[in-house]
């Protein structure tokens, strides 16, 4: 298989984001290039992801966050990958920690949808707002 979802699922195609080296699998998951290293071709959102403090939870995105006022979503950190950002908060505020294999599974799909998220709400306000009422701070945590 060449797709991933859940971080604990069998038969996926984790085990290309497991090889990562650990200070690549933000920035790899934000910008991927498939010729520094191999993917899987689809990320299938169907499940909450996060690391440390961010969320991403496609049933918690307000239903209002295409305007120029939304901010954009908050990302993870740059240390994302640090042993104490091994453990996710739910859309319900509860701690849990992660192992290290399930936090670089964590943060590569973290970091991938925030930044493909953020990127297409840049799209919408650089081509639907004024500049000086495009809200393009990151600041829309999901963390309730």
């Amino acid at each position: 298989s060449m797709m991933i979802s859940g971080v604990g699922a069998y038969g996926e195609a984790w085990e290309y984001i497991d090889a990562l080296p650990n200070e690549e699998v933000c920035r790899t998951g934000a910008a991927p290039n498939p010729s520094a290293y191999p993917l899987p071709t689809l990320l299938h959102y169907c499940q909450q992801y996060g690391v440390a403090n961010v969320l991403f939870a496609k049933r918690s995105i307000p239903k209002n966050i295409f305007t120029c006022q939304s901010p954009l979503l908050v990302e993870p950190s740059t240390d994302a990958m640090s042993s104490q950002n091994a453990y996710i908060t739910g859309n319900d505020g509860k701690r849990r920690d992660l192992d290290s294999k399930a936090h670089k599974r964590y943060v590569f799909s973290t970091c991938a949808i925030t930044s493909a998220m953020n990127e297409a709400l840049l799209f919408f306000k650089l081509h639907h707002c004024d500049k000086s009422e495009a809200n393009t701070e990151k600041k829309l945590s999901l963390v309730k």
